[in-house]
């Protein structure tokens, strides 16, 4: 059974790293990477920077190891909500959120998680299986979850 998988990347400052890692990528056979902007609120006033374009880190992409068609580069803002108010940032109105490819959402409480699973319009809930998570998972957000067609995103 083939299970669709994509390399996350973090973003960074340094694009000649960021390069190296996704001719990396496409030389052990990933065909899609997506660079991740990962964005905690810790101050109010945090803004959500703008995605690494593809243009800035290359000119013609890397060919896929074992294939002929070259590596999908996609973009993917990771938002770790710890307060409601955070939530606020991932309306459809936003125009930073818009201009990534995808949208997670890491909560760190059950009442969080059940607000992504159940209101949030993410394409991914994302929680952490090497720790011990202060709550319970419960299966009514699971369910809907699966239902409306969102991943959790286990991060190991």
């Amino acid at each position: 059974m083939a299970v669709f998988a994509d390399l996350d990347l973090r973003a960074s400052s340094d694009l000649k790293a960021l390069r190296g890692l996704v001719e990396n990528a496409a030389h052990l056979g990933y065909s899609v990477v997506a660079i991740n902007h990962v964005v905690e609120f810790k101050d109010k006033k945090q803004e959500i920077e703008k995605p690494v374009a593809v243009s800035e880190l290359f000119t013609t992409l890397p060919i896929v190891q074992g294939k002929s068609r070259p590596i999908k580069i996609l973009t993917r803002l990771t938002i770790i909500v710890s307060d409601p108010s955070h939530c606020n940032v991932l309306r459809a109105t936003s125009s930073r959120v818009r201009l990534y490819d995808i949208v997670a959402v890491f909560p760190k409480t059950e009442k969080l998680f059940h607000v992504a699973c159940t209101h949030l319009d993410v394409d991914l809930v994302c929680i952490t299986v090497t720790e011990k998570l202060p709550f319970y998972f419960k299966r009514p957000p699971i369910n809907v979850v699966s239902v409306i067609l969102s991943i959790l995103c286990l991060n190991l």
